[in-house]
């Protein structure tokens, strides 16, 4: 019996220690999927959505430009600039347009400062208004687990 309730006690402590660093925000905040399967952000309040693919194996990113909802393009005159702060300092790195098009929705960069995972604002104009967009960081967010496990518990 003794060895039940320790072994209880221990599974417990463990169910515990894995929720850490959770509260605060629901799982779906930072689920949001686009139609490529990237992640969404949004661009100001309501003025569009901007999904990000970051492949850090290759070191790199596309950026795809959508109007809130994300269903519909939104073509940029000027393509979307990723400023990175870097441990030695910052760089800013130019994105082209994936179909070489004058105006474009979709955008990539691969550069080897874009392997592994640093801080990234996706700097974007939007008619004639500049807006800075954080990637999200979730290994800041959530240390100490796998990001193996929140595919598991969905």
């Amino acid at each position: 019996m003794i060895k039940f309730v320790i072994a209880l006690m221990v599974l417990l402590f463990t169910v515990n220690a894995e929720e850490k660093g959770h509260e605060g925000h629901d799982h779906a905040e930072h689920g949001k999927k686009g139609p490529n399967g990237g992640e969404i952000l949004e661009v100001g309040k309501e003025i569009a959505e901007i999904e990000v693919i970051h492949d850090e194996k290759s070191g790199t990113i596309k950026v795809f430009v959508f109007k809130e909802g994300a269903k519909e393009k939104l073509l940029l005159d000027k393509a979307p600039r990723l400023n990175l702060t870097l441990k030695d300092g910052r760089k800013q790195l130019k994105t082209k347009a994936i179909d070489g098009a004058e105006k474009s929705h979709s955008f990539s960069v691969t550069d080897v400062l874009l392997k592994g995972e640093p801080e990234i604002t996706i700097s974007i104009k939007i008619n004639d208004k500049s807006y800075s967009v954080k990637m999200h960081d979730h290994h800041d967010e959530h240390e100490g687990h796998d990001h193996d496990e929140h595919e598991k518990k969905k």
